[in-house]
């Protein structure tokens, strides 16, 4: 109920301002333009929940886990739209773009690809209530690889259905993320790029120390709240 009222005051803290400033001709016809995104996007985020909640919370207390994921993933690409159009109304100078080597601008591509699909992930672990099995670290038990993993038929359906599956995916990509951009932070050092860059970079591997510390803490507490 909190969650819902908090979606629509949302709404309304955006869009009353919003035509106060187009009213007033505060807004330049490109910033108008971004802000209708945002608002169509939360908008759409806002159907993504409704659609979400249909799916359950009646006879049971749980929702799919594949609209629970795409109700997340959707409110990070809006929250990452709203930071980048931030970014532009802040009036920061650009960041060069000619002094970063292509294995980098790649690399962080991929990054970002993996990332999403983590979270994605997030979600299905979420869902299937997955964080309730297998509450050991590094090992999945007593295994790395423990049999549960490929226990359906078809073999799709662990990594999309199964909770051991679905875990063991969420859990090895957080190695693969972990080591990219570790990657990444060695390739900006080297390169001996700007202050800018290597902020950037140690940033995003300290948040990434504290999100794989949050998710071992969390499994191994059984999903504490």
């Amino acid at each position: 109920y909190i969650h819902r009222l908090l979606g629509r005051m949302i709404g309304l803290i955006f869009l009353l301002p919003f035509l106060f400033f187009v009213i007033k001709k505060w807004l330049n016809p490109s910033l108008i333009k971004k802000l209708l995104i945002i608002f169509l996007l939360g908008g759409f985020q806002g159907f993504l929940g409704w659609y979400m909640v249909k799916s359950g919370l009646v006879e049971n207390p749980y929702v799919s886990h594949y609209r629970l994921a795409i109700h997340l993933i959707t409110a990070t690409i809006l929250f990452g739209y709203i930071l980048w159009v931030t970014l532009t109304i802040w009036g920061r100078q650009e960041i060069p773009e000619r002094d970063v080597p292509v294995i980098i601008k790649r690399l962080s591509l991929g990054l970002l690809s993996l990332v999403l699909l983590q979270i994605t992930y997030g979600g299905f672990v979420a869902g299937l209530k997955a964080g309730l099995v297998f509450n050991t670290f590094p090992k999945m038990g007593e295994d790395w690889f423990p049999a549960a993993i490929t226990s359906l038929e078809p073999l799709l359906d662990n990594f999309i259905k199964g909770l051991a599956g679905v875990q063991f995916v969420h859990r090895y990509l957080a190695y693969v993320i972990m080591l990219l951009v570790f990657w990444i932070w060695l390739l900006v050092r080297k390169q001996e790029l700007n202050t800018i860059y290597q902020r950037g970079i140690g940033a995003v591997l300290l948040v990434l120390i504290a999100q794989f510390t949050i998710g071992v803490l969390t499994l191994i507490n059984c999903v504490s709240i």
